[in-house]
């Protein structure tokens, strides 16, 4: 009979768990803000270089979302948080769809990504293809070299 109620808590006790989850969606922070500054191969700054940023959870989304900075006088753009409201199940089912899909596909990465694409220029050697780069792994600085005239 203790075996009985036992078990029947905790099954109680997961499906509040698995409620309260779907019905109380919880910040997921997919990527913290940051600034990027870009550079000539002489370390000056480069102002007007358009930079695409591409940011994404596999756990929690299908499609990439996107956004185009100017950099500044200074040759820096800045980008914000990303958050994104999501229930409980939704993570665990995700993650666990996230983590078949990207085994053996590198550029399926598992959790949150971002991409950053210095896209405009033909002036340099490079432009038009940027990095995949974990969250935490975001570089500070991208230099450019000019393209031969």
């Amino acid at each position: 009979m203790r075996r009985q109620a036992r078990v029947i808590w905790i099954v109680a006790a997961i499906a509040i768990v698995l409620v309260v989850g779907q019905v109380f969606p919880a910040e997921l922070t997919i990527l913290d803000p940051y600034t990027l500054r870009i550079v000539d191969e002489h370390g000056n700054p480069l102002e007007g270089i358009r930079v695409e940023e591409a940011w994404g959870n596999t756990a929690v989304q299908r499609e990439e979302q996107r956004e185009m900075r100017t950099t500044g006088l200074d040759g820096m753009v800045s980008f914000p948080a990303r958050v994104r409201r999501v229930r409980l199940m939704t993570r665990i089912v995700g993650t666990a769809l996230a983590a078949v899909e990207s085994v053996g596909v590198c550029r399926n990465p598992l959790g949150s990504y971002v991409f950053i694409n210095v896209a405009d220029s033909s002036r340099f050697k490079g432009a038009g293809f940027g990095g995949w780069y974990g969250t935490k792994q975001k570089p500070s600085q991208l230099v450019l070299e000019a393209q031969d005239q």
